[in-house]
């Protein structure tokens, strides 16, 4: 049983009708057929490389930025099942620490172990870490390419996880994220790979954006991290994950 409110718990339903259009279990070419190969080229730039920090200075390392489990780890403690979360948005790496980030939040309202990277751990990390699902969270920058190197780039270990493209937390959109986005969905779904889009599910709204969003619009707030850590635990659960 997750830690998630009854209010929030009962809403659930309420999640999956209305947002039918932007929670939704893609099933394409690759549910059936399988996954694409492996490719060796690096994801883009907001995946792979280090993010900026807070302060606007260069992001610590991705392991020493996203406490996983060093090698040789034992399995996560009573089979707890683990969260990774890749991606490199100040919004998953705040002042407080990944643990105080509305991902890890969703993650312990899960009753989930989290994780988060900068990119695919190695192979030694994911033996020990053995996440049962995987959210890519992009960046306003990202496009239809970004995702599918991350994709492409999935080692065997992460093939058969629930895998979860989470886009942009905003409260409207630019013309070019749009159709970045349109770009994102349509991948999404030829990959069979779920989708949860905030701005159609009306996380944030110009009334109540500077509640939960910094004044930069891309950080919450320390409210903003545990409401939004309630909405994407809703959505995962609402996806089955």
């Amino acid at each position: 049983m997750s830690r998630l409110s009854k209010t929030a718990s009962t809403a659930i339903a309420a999640l999956v009708v209305s947002g039918a259009a932007a929670v939704a279990p893609f099933v394409g070419p690759s549910a059936a057929g399988g996954a694409p190969p492996a490719s060796s080229a690096s994801p883009p730039a907001s995946f792979s490389a280090a993010g900026r920090g807070p302060d606007g200075a260069g992001s610590a390392p991705a392991e020493e930025a996203s406490a996983l489990p060093a090698t040789g780890a034992d399995p996560p403690p009573g089979g707890r099942r683990v969260v990774l979360f890749l991606g490199g948005g100040p919004e998953l790496r705040p002042r407080g620490g990944t643990t105080a980030s509305f991902a890890c939040l969703a993650a312990d309202a899960l009753e989930r172990r989290c994780a988060v990277s900068l990119r695919v751990p190695p192979a030694a990390k994911l033996a020990a870490l053995r996440p049962d699902v995987v959210v890519l969270a992009m960046t306003p920058q990202d496009d239809a390419s970004s995702l599918g190197a991350v994709l492409d780039a999935l080692p065997p270990a992460l093939r058969d996880v629930r895998t979860v493209v989470l886009a942009p937390v905003q409260v409207t959109r630019s013309a070019a994220v749009t159709a970045h986005l349109a770009g994102i969905r349509a991948l999404a779904a030829g990959r069979g790979t779920d989708l949860v889009d905030p701005v159609a599910l009306h996380w944030v709204t110009p009334a109540t954006r500077s509640v939960y969003l910094t004044a930069d619009g891309v950080r919450p707030t320390a409210a903003g991290a545990a409401y939004l850590g309630e909405r994407l635990a809703l959505a995962l659960t609402s996806l089955g994950a």
